[in-house]
C-alpha cells in the first residue's frame, strides 16, 4: 500500500518483527526465507515469505513473495495431537491386553484406562444380572455416593437400554442427562451424571451383556470426535475379556461334567465335542490377541526407527548448519539453532522413555533371588559423575535378598535414585538414604529418602501417572514417565509403591517386595506371588 509502513498496517509486535527481517535482507544483501504471522480479521494467519534485495540506481530496494501456510500448520498441529493420542491409546491397550490378572481386575483397569484416555471424571462397566444392568466396576466415583451408586440398577426394558440396543454404531451420547427424555432426572442427580457417553457390550452371539460409560459428574463435559471411536475400541477389549473368560469358565464346567459322566460314552462324546468347539473359540480369541500384540510390536518398531531417523536428521543438519553458517548468524539465529537442538534431544528422550514404559508391560519376567545391596551399589556408581559437582552423602543400610526380576529391579532403583539426585541439586549438601522396614501388610518395604525440594502431598496421586509432573521443565528435566514405569514394574512383581513428601523438606518413596526365603526349593514355590502383566 503506497505511502504506508509496517507500523501503519500491523500491530506493534508484528511490525517490529517484519522490519527486523527487512533489515537483515538489506544489511546482508542476501535473500532469506522466514515464517511470519499476524493477527487478521479471521484469526492468526501464517506465511512462508521469501525476501530478497533488489539493486537500484539510487537506493536499496526490497522484494518478497509470501505463501499462506496457515492451513498447513493447523493440519500439522492436528496430526501431532492425533499421534500423541494414539501413543497413549496404544500403551493403555498394551497394559490391558497383556494382563494376566483375573477378569475383574482387568475390567477395573480398563475403567481406569478409559478415564485416563478420555479425560472424563468417571468410567463404569455395567453388566447384565437377570433383568437388570448393575455397575460392577468403576473408576473416579465420588466417595460420598459410592454406596448409593453400588445399588444403582437399570431394567433391561428401560427406554435408555432399548435405545442402546436398537441404534446402529452402539454409541449413545447424552450431553444433558437432567433434561434427556431417556433419563430420569432424579436418578441422574443421585448418580451424579451430567454428561454421558455409553457404548453397548455384546457377546459372541450378538446378545447385549452390558455397557461401558465415560461420564462427567463435576461439571458438564465435552466429548471430542476421537472419543466415540476410542470408547468403541475399549469396549471391544472389554467384550473380548468377558467372552473369553466365560468360554474358559464354560470349558472348566464342561471338563468337570466329562469326568462325572465318564461311564456314559454317549454323553462324554457330546461333551468332548462341546469342549472342542470352545477350544476353537478360545484359539480364535488367542489369535486375535496375538494379532494385536504384533500390531503393538510394529508400533514400537515404528517409534524406535521411523521417528528416530527424522530426529537424527534434524539434529545432524542443525549441527552442520551451525558449523558452516555460524559466522553469518546473529545472536537470534544462533539461539534458534540452540532451541531446535534442545527440542530434538527432548523428543528423542521422550521416545526412549515411552519405549521403556511399553517394554515393562511386555517383557517376560525372570523371577529369582536378587541381592538388593549389590544392585544399589551398582546404581550409585552410575551417578558418580553427579558427585563431582554435587555433594551427595549416601546412607545405605544393609538390604536383604528379595524375590524378583533383577533387570526390572535395577530399572526401579535407577529411576528412584536418579530422582533423588536430581531433586537434591539445589541443596548445598544432598543426603540420600536407602533402607528397609516392615509392615503388617507386606513382607518387606524398601525406601529411598532425600532432603530435596519435596512435593505437595495434595498432588501425590499425580506422581505415578504417565506424563504427570509436579515441577516445571525449566526447573528439573524429565518426561514424566519414570515413576509410571516404576509403579508398573513394582505391581508386576507383586508389590505396591507409595510416597510421602513435604515442600522444601524432601521426599520418601516406599515400595514393597516379596522376601526371598532360604533354600532353592522355597524360592521355586514363590513364583505364584509374581504377577505377569
Amino acid at each position: 500500500i503506497i505511502g504506508k509502513t509496517d507500523a501503519d498496517l500491523w500491530p506493534a509486535d508484528t511490525a517490529r518483527t517484519l522490519q527486523e527481517h527487512d533489515t537483515v535482507v538489506l544489511d546482508m544483501g542476501q535473500s532469506i526465507q522466514v515464517e511470519e504471522s499476524a493477527e487478521m480479521a479471521d484469526g492468526l494467519r501464517h506465511w512462508l515469505t521469501l525476501k530478497f534485495p533488489i539493486a537500484g540506481p539510487a537506493r536499496r530496494l526490497l522484494g518478497g513473495m509470501s505463501v499462506d501456510i496457515t492451513d498447513h500448520m493447523k493440519a500439522e498441529t492436528a496430526l501431532r495431537e492425533t499421534h500423541d493420542k494414539r501413543i497413549k491409546e496404544s500403551l493403555a491397550l498394551a497394559r490391558t491386553l497383556s494382563s494376566a490378572l483375573p477378569l475383574g481386575a482387568r475390567l477395573q483397569e480398563l475403567c481406569e484406562t478409559t478415564v485416563e484416555l478420555v479425560e472424563c471424571d468417571r468410567s463404569s462397566i455395567f453388566l447384565r444380572d437377570g433383568e437388570y444392568y448393575r455397575p460392577r466396576y468403576n473408576h473416579g466415583n465420588p466417595a460420598d455416593i459410592a454406596a448409593t451408586f453400588s445399588t444403582f440398577a437399570i431394567h433391561h426394558r428401560h427406554p435408555l437400554m432399548a435405545h442402546v440396543v436398537e441404534i446402529s454404531g452402539r454409541v449413545v451420547i447424552e450431553h444433558d442427562t437432567l433434561h434427556s427424555p431417556l433419563f430420569d432426572a432424579e436418578v441422574a442427580k443421585q448418580a451424579r451424571i451430567l454428561t454421558l457417553m455409553l457404548v453397548a457390550l455384546w457377546d459372541d452371539n450378538g446378545r447385549p451383556i452390558g455397557f461401558l460409560t465415560a461420564e462427567y459428574h463435576e461439571s458438564p463435559g465435552t466429548f471430542t470426535e476421537m472419543t466415540a471411536p476410542l470408547l468403541l475400541g475399549l469396549a471391544r477389549v472389554a467384550e473380548m475379556a468377558i467372552v473369553t473368560d466365560r468360554h474358559a469358565e464354560a470349558r472348566r464346567q464342561a471338563e468337570g461334567a466329562l469326568h462325572r459322566a465318564a461311564q456314559d460314552i454317549t454323553d462324554r462324546k457330546r461333551e468332548q465335542e462341546e469342549i472342542e468347539r470352545l477350544n476353537g473359540i478360545l484359539s480364535q480369541q488367542v489369535s486375535e490377541l496375538s494379532d494385536l500384540t504384533q500390531e503393538l510390536e510394529a508400533f514400537s518398531y515404528s517409534v524406535s526407527h521411523d521417528l528416530r531417523a527424522p530426529l537424527r536428521h534434524i539434529h545432524g543438519f542443525v549441527e552442520l548448519l551451525h558449523k558452516h553458517a555460524a559466522a553469518a548468524l546473529d545472536d537470534k539465529g544462533r539461539r534458534y539453532i540452540e532451541v531446535i537442538t534442545k527440542s530434538a534431544k527432548q523428543m528423542g528422550q521422550l521416545i526412549d522413555d515411552l519405549l521403556a514404559f511399553s517394554r515393562t508391560t511386555r517383557t517376560e519376567l525372570r523371577p529369582t533371588r536378587v541381592n538388593l545391596t549389590h544392585i544399589v551399589n551398582e546404581v550409585v556408581l552410575d551417578f558418580a559423575a553427579d558427585t563431582e559437582t554435587h555433594k551427595i552423602v549416601w546412607d545405605i543400610s544393609p538390604l536383604p535378598d528379595v524375590y524378583g526380576d533383577t533387570a526390572l529391579l535395577r530399572v526401579v532403583l535407577t529411576n528412584l535414585l536418579g530422582n533423588a539426585v536430581k531433586y537434591t541439586r539445589p541443596r548445598g549438601e544432598a543426603r540420600i538414604t536407602i533402607g528397609t522396614t516392615t509392615t503388617a501388610e507386606h513382607d518387606l518395604v524398601c525406601f529411598v529418602r532425600d532432603n530435596g525440594v519435596g512435593f505437595d502431598m495434595r498432588y501425590v496421586e499425580k506422581l505415578f501417572g504417565v506424563f504427570q509432573r509436579l515441577h516445571r521443565a525449566d526447573e528439573f528435566e524429565g518426561t514424566g514417565i519414570g515413576l509410571a514405569t516404576v509403579r508398573r514394574i513394582v505391581h508386576r512383581l507383586g508389590g505396591h509403591i507409595w510416597a510421602e513428601g513435604e515442600i522444601d523438606k524432601g521426599a520418601t518413596f516406599y515400595f514393597s517386595l516379596p522376601l526371598a526365603r532360604k533354600g532353592t526349593e522355597d524360592d521355586a514355590k514363590q513364583t505364584y506371588s509374581i504377577r505377569g502383566r
